[in-house]
């Protein structure tokens, strides 16, 4: 390539200058650098600065055009503004390759080139010739290639940015609007322009990378917590697979371990489980073959397979597998530590030039020794005796050791006080069981009196209060008797009349003696006849059915019609084990749930213990236990069930807790 060690001198006409015209051009001069100044100081980005720089720089030279572009890794540049380009030449003038190729040439010189002297410059033509189609195949008129075999470069004068021994951008001028060559005053100015304007794309730069890396150190440091969160090995694969993206562009990651003398894939992201022969279903076998056999750090891009002169191994193998799938690039970076190589993370990429940045390659290593950490530790714990139940504390370790000291203090006095609560508070115990309603005492409806049934006033099941009628008997014979009765004591007392008319005492007396005894005969059938209506005893429900088919059947003294029930108040019978009975006295709260309703408590007290259990052989008994409830509505029933809870005691609730257990223990081992 030429090298140019000075400023090439130009033949540029002489102009004759006035004092004025000196002035005015330093006064022009000296406000641009000072616009220039404010708009580097103003501005971060590249883009930013061109856009407000160019227009500046361009009318102090008398220039129509300008454009700034920006040193990119790999000797390239990028074009990162424009001004005065016309509109429908801006995006190619944007895109060209004679433009980055003319920077190239000017940033190789070090000091500013004519675009003629660009076009003669040897590196410039050998490009050319590079670009133009190999002898003997047609030549594609509107292709890049053609294009730019025979393109000149669009602007008149290139200034290479140097800062710091570096070349950080190239700064483009159109022709003067005058005609005229750029004199020695315009290129002293751009080179004053040039080494400010070099210096903060230089700083814009190294703050974008400091960015960048503060960005993917975050992001590792995230990456690494979440992966080190736990200690479950499946997990730790898992989330490495799923989250190395935070980290580094990639569309497929693998995590592949070292087992039994072979590589086996074990994670994939964006999947959930991992089949058994996962390589083959992602037609990766041969690459992890490969990968197991160099043993190290590779990466490969279908561009590095196609350029014969790149060092790839297995060529084939990885044509292949970029031919059957739409995976262009692939990087392997090694999992070991000082123990040996545990596997690899594979990372797969769409674009052909991926994994590329050089500027990751420390990030990588970093990341690379994280999931290594991460793994060893996931399997060594794996294989820590009882490791299923020593988990679930060393999590809640971890995780109250990342906590503030003020939220660790809270929660340590909160568990005192719960651990403290359930030790040594005491609280009320009860013995549950299936529970039956039934009443407290079943009385029958009897006839006093001989008689027929007349009427029945109820019916079975009907709920009826104490003195309630239920039925009516009638005798016919004692009806006949009290008619006789009463016509004997009409006769009695009208002659016991006439007797007393006649002062006949003897007779009177006789008569009246007479009526009397018929009188008090009389008093007795009457309440007879009372007795022959039959009532309630107690307030309850009637137990006997179809008491009404009784009517016209005769009953005699003492014969029961029905059966009440008393259900005011009802025992309930519960059926508590013996393992709680001992803890049980009468007198004692019950509470009782019927199903009929399930959001109400009938509250009651023992009323009775029986002293006799049941129950299979080789089980625990049960033990009735009766309690007496108030059902002043009548709405427990006879034979309603449920369950009912009586009081016990008071105890802890970590010894009601652990009472079976202490039960067990004392039961089977005693001497």
């Amino acid at each position: 390539m030429t090298r140019h060690p000075s400023r090439p001198r130009r033949d540029r006409s002489s102009r004759a200058r006035t004092s004025g015209d000196i002035l005015a051009a330093v006064t022009t001069r000296a406000l641009a650098l000072q616009e220039v100044a404010l708009a580097l100081a103003e501005h971060e980005t590249p883009e930013e600065m061109a856009a407000a720089l160019l227009p500046t720089v361009a009318g102090a030279v008398g220039a129509r055009e300008a454009a700034l572009l920006v040193s990119e890794p790999g000797d390239a540049f990028r074009m990162a503004a424009t001004h005065g380009v016309p509109g429908d030449l801006a995006g190619a003038v944007e895109e060209s390759a004679v433009e980055q190729a003319a920077a190239s040439v000017a940033a190789n010189t070090g000091h500013p080139l004519l675009g003629a002297e660009i076009e003669q410059d040897e590196s410039f033509v050998e490009w050319r010739e590079r670009q133009a189609p190999p002898e003997g195949e047609p030549s594609e008129g509107d292709g890049e290639g053609s294009a730019a075999a025979g393109a000149r470069p669009y602007f008149e004068l290139y200034a290479p940015l140097q800062a710091h021994d570096a070349v950080v951008g190239v700064l483009a001028l159109g022709r003067r609007a005058d005609g005229q060559d750029f004199t020695d005053e315009d290129l002293i100015f751009i080179e004053h322009v040039g080494s400010g304007v070099a210096v903060a794309l230089s700083r814009s730069h190294l703050d974008l990378e400091n960015r960048r890396k503060i960005e993917m150190l975050r992001a590792l440091a995230r990456f690494t917590g979440e992966i080190t969160s736990t200690l479950d090995l499946n997990r730790v694969l898992h989330t490495v697979a799923n989250t190395t993206e935070a980290v580094i562009d990639r569309d497929r990651a693998l995590v592949v371990l070292v087992e039994a003398g072979g590589l086996k894939v074990r994670a994939v992201s964006d999947k959930v489980t991992v089949e058994v022969n996962e390589a083959e279903v992602l037609g990766v076998r041969e690459v992890l073959d490969v990968i197991h056999r160099r043993k190290g750090r590779l990466r490969v891009t279908v561009e590095s397979v196609a350029d014969e002169s790149s060092e790839v191994p297995d060529r084939e193998v990885f044509a292949r597998y970029f031919e059957a799938g739409e995976m262009q690039s692939i990087l392997v970076l090694p999992l070991q530590d000082e123990e040996g190589l545990l596997g690899y993370l594979v990372l797969e990429s769409r674009d052909p030039a991926g994994f590329g940045d050089a500027a990751a390659e420390e990030f990588l290593g970093i990341l690379s020794g994280s999931v290594s950490v991460a793994i060893r530790n996931a399997d060594l714990y794996r294989r820590v005796p009882m490791v299923g139940f020593l988990a679930p504390i060393a999590g809640q370790r971890r995780r109250l050791a990342a906590m503030s000291p003020n939220r660790r203090r809270i929660i340590l006095g909160a568990t005192a006080a719960a651990t403290l609560f359930l030790v040594a508070v005491p609280l009320p115990r009860h013995a549950a069981g299936p529970a039956l309603v039934r009443p407290s005492e079943v009385l029958p409806v009897v006839a006093l009196a001989p008689g027929i049934v007349e009427q029945v006033y109820a019916s079975g099941g009907d709920e009826v209060v104490a003195g309630a009628p239920i039925a009516a008997l009638r005798n016919r014979e004692s009806d006949a008797r009290l008619a006789e009765a009463e016509a004997e004591l009409s006769i009695a007392e009208r002659r016991a009349a006439e007797a007393t008319e006649r002062r006949d005492p003897a007779e009177a007396r006789r008569w009246s003696l007479q009526a009397k005894n018929l009188s008090g005969w009389m008093s007795y059938a009457r309440s007879e006849g009372a007795d022959q209506r039959l009532a309630a005893p107690v307030t309850g429900s009637i137990l006997t059915p179809r008491i009404g088919e009784r009517v016209g059947e005769m009953m005699e003294r003492g014969d029961a019609l029905c059966e009440i029930a008393r259900l005011d108040p009802v025992h309930v019978e519960v059926q508590v084990s013996e393992e709680d009975i001992g803890d049980l006295a009468p007198g004692g709260v019950a509470r009782v749930k019927v199903l009929a309703y399930p959001d109400r408590q009938f509250r009651g007290k023992v009323l009775t213990i029986a002293p006799e259990g049941s129950g299979p052989a080789g089980k625990p008994s049960s033990f009735t236990v009766t309690v007496e409830c108030a059902n002043p509505d009548l709405d427990l029933l006879a034979g309603m069930t449920g369950r009912a809870k009586v009081e016990a005691g008071w105890t802890p609730w970590l010894w009601s807790t652990l009472r079976p257990l202490g039960r067990a223990l004392r039961m089977n081992f005693w001497f």
